[in-house]
């Protein structure tokens, strides 16, 4: 008898556990293919990605996304926001310049498939910038007006979006003078994008600079110091950087 209850009991583990792992791979498929938690998911971990792992995880995701009935389009622009952070972290120009590449084409997929995509022309503008700036300002005059277009797209698609407003001041402020750089214009726009998010720290790291080379140090320290301040900030990961460099420019 205690050789028939030991084969029941293995037998009804090994059921238990059939079971289960049919379960959960029901639920992984449910995750995979629900596209509300696809999308929540892959914000929710380039809201993370300084974590370890968090930039793998990104791209899995997005593949993932891909072959699943997920607008594209929301899918594309998210992985191009991914590979221009990816980007910006790298340590050399050839790999920079990569990524700020793919970052570009993947916005561009974003608005083939989806002309109205705020996001996809607000990634791509940013690609082009990040590309310009790897290159060098006097390689990519020729960015200018596509920076400027997309970021004219964007607004005329959301009048309140902040992001936009901040790429033109930096165009205005690193560009040349007689390839349209100005001060006055780059201090305007940053305003504007920190009256439409206050709680962004890189706008005001970027106002602060622009104001430092107007050398107007009262209102950049100004700025500076709500780098320090900010509680929450619009995004934590480039706040902690933006704070380690205005604490820098403040000499602390």
């Amino acid at each position: 008898m205690k050789g028939v209850h030991t084969i029941s009991v293995a037998f009804k583990l090994i059921i238990f556990l059939l079971i289960g792992g049919v379960f959960s791979h029901a639920v992984s498929k449910a995750e995979e293919l629900d596209p509300s938690l696809l999308l929540k998911k892959m914000d929710e971990v380039y809201a993370q990605r300084d974590q370890a792992g968090a930039l793998k995880k990104g791209e899995s995701l997005c593949d993932q996304a891909l072959t699943t009935d997920l607008p594209k389009d929301e899918v594309y622009w998210r992985f191009s926001r991914l590979k221009a952070w990816q980007g910006f972290l790298s340590q050399d120009r050839p790999s920079r310049l990569t990524f700020f590449k793919e970052a570009e084409s993947l916005a561009k997929k974003a608005i083939d498939i989806n002309p109205q995509n705020t996001e996809g022309h607000f990634w791509l503008g940013v690609a082009y910038g990040r590309i310009g700036e790897t290159q060098g300002v006097l390689k990519s005059f020729f960015l200018i007006k596509p920076i400027r277009k997309e970021m004219d797209e964007v607004l005329k698609l959301n009048p309140n979006h902040g992001g936009a407003h901040h790429v033109l001041g930096v165009m205005y402020h690193k560009l040349p003078w007689f390839k349209g750089g100005s001060n006055k214009k780059s201090v305007e726009e940053f305003q504007k994008a920190i009256v439409l998010n206050e709680n962004n720290t890189l706008y005001h790291l970027d106002l602060a600079k622009t104001y430092l080379a107007m050398n107007r140090e009262e209102e950049a320290n100004k700025e500076l110091e709500a780098v320090m301040t900010i509680a929450n900030p619009f995004d934590p990961v480039m706040a902690a950087l933006n704070k380690k460099e205005a604490r820098a420019l403040l000499g602390e």
